[in-house]
């Protein structure tokens, strides 16, 4: 959504550091990188859902990368789907607020689902 991004909260690397929308900063807690395994990592820790949840509500964090199925997301109508959950990357509630956490919902493709990939400038 407008003016947001995806945010690694308070810099955090442990496993279990809330992944938030936040404020564009460009600071590395809000560069990500998609790889061919599927994972989208921030600051070499991957996107996860919480205990390989796959329900609507499941909120998604950081954690030590294992190539499992809770950790493999694929673009999908402008944003990113978890293949085994079947459920999209989601703003809750369409909110704007600072420090939002993601979670997975069913894909409908509201504004909340897209992701917008900004070249470093």
């Amino acid at each position: 959504m407008g003016g947001k991004c995806l945010d690694a909260s308070g810099f955090g690397t442990a496993d279990g550091t809330a992944v938030q929308t936040w404020s564009c900063t460009g600071a590395v807690n809000q560069v990500w990188s998609a790889y061919t395994d599927g994972s989208l990592c921030s600051m070499g820790k991957c996107l996860d859902a919480v205990g390989w949840g796959t329900t609507n509500g499941t909120k998604v964090h950081l954690w030590t990368c294992h190539g499992g199925a809770n950790q493999v997301w694929e673009p999908y109508n402008g944003g990113y789907r978890n293949p085994a959950s079947g459920r999209c990357l989601d703003i809750p509630g369409f909110s704007t607020a600072d420090g939002t956490q993601l979670q997975l919902w069913d894909c409908h493709g509201g504004s909340n689902q897209k992701w917008t990939t900004l070249a470093a400038g």
